[in-house]
């Protein structure tokens, strides 16, 4: 058994695993809400064959560490990966929420945000809107705020070229 981690691996497997083992035995132990983000690094599936065996028995490590995880704590995981992660996964989760891409509106209303109060080219929101269409939250933040850096620097208002060039800059996957 780990040590300080009582989720049933030996202590001269991987440091991973082991690692694993001790964040789950913290979250046991000291109630919190344990949150992982990019969960996908250390709960891909097993059935890859490009994926090393040690990845393997870091993912059984990690579902016999959620089965073991008790109600003291809470368990939160994010990914942007979710059809790479094991299905035995999907199992220990109690709630699975998706979030998908902004639609016009919820655009227009978080670009207004992101923008308040600083000075800009008139029906810059929309044309930023129209253009930023496919994109996430996080990389029409990443945008956004590229370009208000870009104006700061310029000593200029926000304007359309300002958008264009951290558009292209930041290159989205859509």
């Amino acid at each position: 058994m780990c040590q300080k981690a009582g989720c049933g691996y030996s202590q001269s497997f991987g440091g991973d695993r082991q690692q694993i083992c001790k964040i789950f035995e913290y979250a046991k132990a000291t109630p919190c809400v344990l949150f992982l983000d990019e969960f996908d690094a250390i709960a891909r599936t097993r059935e890859s064959n490009d994926e090393v065996k040690e990845m393997a028995r870091a993912v059984n490590t990690l579902l016999q560490c959620l089965d073991d995880f008790g109600d003291g704590s809470i368990f939160i995981a994010a990914t942007n990966l979710e059809n790479e992660l094991d299905r035995a996964i999907w199992r220990r989760f109690d709630t699975k929420m998706t979030y998908s891409l902004p639609d016009e509106s919820s655009r227009r209303q978080y670009i207004e945000l992101l923008i308040n109060g600083f000075e800009g080219e008139a029906g810059l929101t929309e044309e930023i809107c129209g253009r930023l269409a496919g994109c996430s939250f996080a990389d029409i933040e990443q945008i956004v705020l590229k370009a208000k850096c870009k104006a700061i620097i310029e000593h200029s208002p926000l304007t359309h070229e300002h958008i264009v060039q951290s558009y292209e800059e930041y290159s989205p996957s859509l």
